[in-house]
């Protein structure tokens, strides 16, 4: 019961750009960009966003979403059973948010859980959309 990667990189900057700032969800946990009156909706491999991690030795560490939005705060770090890592922080323009942290930034992570900085709790993949509201196929 793990996700199979469909789908293509969206390479165009003007239209990655367009999506990500129309990128919503709706009240059922649908995730969609808003193009005009109709609504697209994204299958969703893990969960609503992608995290990149950013660390500066003077200072915590920036979380931000792949829509380019950043995270105001980080609310707690959930760990499945294939060892990805999962994070729920506040976003202006939605409150919380959950998401997958990017496998480029995974030392990033692991030196904040080194430092107990985050406590992942484990959780298994298939109980995370309904905690966290989210459908991996809205339709």
């Amino acid at each position: 019961p793990f996700p199979i990667v469909k789908g293509s990189v969206i390479r165009h900057d003007k239209l990655r750009d367009f999506i990500h700032r129309n990128y919503l969800r709706d009240e059922q946990g649908g995730t969609y960009f808003q193009n005009g009156p109709q609504r697209v909706y994204v299958d969703l491999e893990a969960a609503p966003y992608v995290w990149r991690l950013q660390a500066d030795a003077r200072g915590p560490i920036e979380v931000q979403a792949h829509t380019g939005e950043r995270a105001s705060g980080m609310v707690v770090a959930w760990l499945d059973e294939r060892g990805r890592l999962f994070l729920q922080a506040e976003l202006a323009s939605v409150g919380r948010a959950y998401g997958i942290v990017h496998s480029q930034d995974m030392d990033v992570a692991a030196d904040a859980i080194e430092i107990e900085r985050w406590v992942p709790r484990e959780i298994p993949f298939a109980e995370m959309p309904q905690r966290f509201g989210y459908r991996l196929k809205p339709r």
